[in-house]
């Protein structure tokens, strides 16, 4: 099967696994290789820490560095939100199940890739970065699900159901996934993890 090699092989690296996966704007190969001669990078113990940073996590600004830095949230699907309301609404209108349907289906995906590719990539590199200021990188822990929980509905004593501010948090629900915190979080993680941090 013929495939672009974004970057060789070493000779000494062992093959590990091939994944396949189908994506909107194409096929992806991710192979995984090892060479047990690399030593790992071990974790630092506490003697050998000397700068520590934490991370606020936000909306408006991603994130909030204790050494006063300001990580800027690009906000990368409302860039694109009025776009892709015009590629629903013109998917939504074609005859269902003709290839015309399935071509503006097509091209609401690939939006939807692009957001992912965009946010995926601002993240590995804020991780890097963080990686490169301090040994300990210490990150605030949210319940996430809980945050984006819907808001329990309310009724009067008649049965009638009251405002409870549902529309208004599902704006504040569509920033929080918009920022994808949990992934950045593992990022965050991996990266520490090849750094000894």
């Amino acid at each position: 099967m013929k495939f672009f090699e974004s970057r060789n092989i070493p000779d000494e690296f062992q093959l590990k696994t091939v994944t396949v996966r189908s994506l909107s704007d194409g096929w992806y190969v991710s192979i995984r290789i090892e060479n047990k001669d690399i030593p790992q990078s071990k974790q630092k113990d506490l003697t050998q820490v000397k700068t520590t940073i934490g991370c606020d996590l936000g909306i408006k600004k991603l994130l909030a560095l204790s050494n006063g830095e300001l990580i800027e949230n690009p906000q990368f699907e409302k860039r694109l939100s009025k776009r892709k309301t015009i590629r629903q609404r013109r998917a939504s209108r074609k005859k269902r199940g003709s290839s015309n349907q399935k071509k503006a289906y097509a091209k609401l995906a690939r939006i939807e890739q692009k957001i992912t590719n965009q946010r995926e990539d601002y993240q590995w590199k804020i991780a890097h970065h963080l990686g490169g200021l301090a040994d300990v990188i210490v990150l605030e822990d949210l319940n996430i699900q809980g945050i984006i929980k819907k808001c329990r509905a309310k009724q009067d004593e008649n049965g009638k159901f009251l405002k409870n501010g549902q529309s208004a948090k599902r704006t504040l629900n569509r920033l929080i996934r918009d920022c994808s915190w949990g992934n950045l979080l593992l990022k965050v993680q991996s990266v520490a993890a090849k750094f000894g941090c």
